[in-house]
């Protein structure tokens, strides 16, 4: 019985705490459509190399980094609605100074590019906690050449495969 008090004292303290702040808007954070993702890959790839080499940054800042952070980073920003928690909201945060840079984009095509992103880590991870599949597939495509060694993937004429 104590333990179910303390988990409804925990319920009324966060509901308590989210009370003053104003409700986040849905923002959809499903697949793009297969024309948008052709024209934003082909288009703008300067804008997923940039969110792409903004999670690296983040991976190499804080160690504890992974796919299940990226991707909860990367919900939010498309949300815009910071996260609760230290890991995810520090994605966050560099994200959401990724934007106020390229204030040259339009917000659909920031979204739009987020949820490529996204799409990508979900498509490349499990999304467990301590998985960095996703990470370790982008590192030699935004990583300079000798960094690329602690990737298990490598780049041979445009071709992403596995280390040998």
């Amino acid at each position: 019985m104590a333990g179910k008090r303390g988990l409804q004292q925990q319920i009324r303290q966060e509901v308590r705490k989210r009370q003053e702040k104003p409700r986040p808007q849905p923002v959809p954070t499903g697949n793009v459509r297969r024309d948008r993702w052709d024209e934003i890959t082909r288009s703008h790839a300067d804008v997923l190399q940039n969110i792409e080499f903004t999670l690296v940054h983040c991976w190499r800042q804080v160690e504890v980094v992974d796919d299940h952070w990226t991707h909860l980073g990367l919900v939010a920003a498309m949300r815009g609605d910071p996260p609760d928690h230290p890991t995810a909201w520090h994605v966050y945060g560099r994200l959401k100074s990724l934007r106020e840079m390229r204030d040259d984009l339009s917000p659909d095509l920031w979204l739009d590019a987020l949820r490529v992103v996204d799409q990508s880590v979900r498509d490349h991870s499990t999304l467990r906690h301590g998985d960095r599949s996703y990470l370790a597939f982008i590192l030699p495509f935004v990583a300079p050449a000798p960094d690329a060694a602690d990737s298990d993937y490598q780049v041979i004429e445009g071709r992403v495969s596995p280390a040998e």
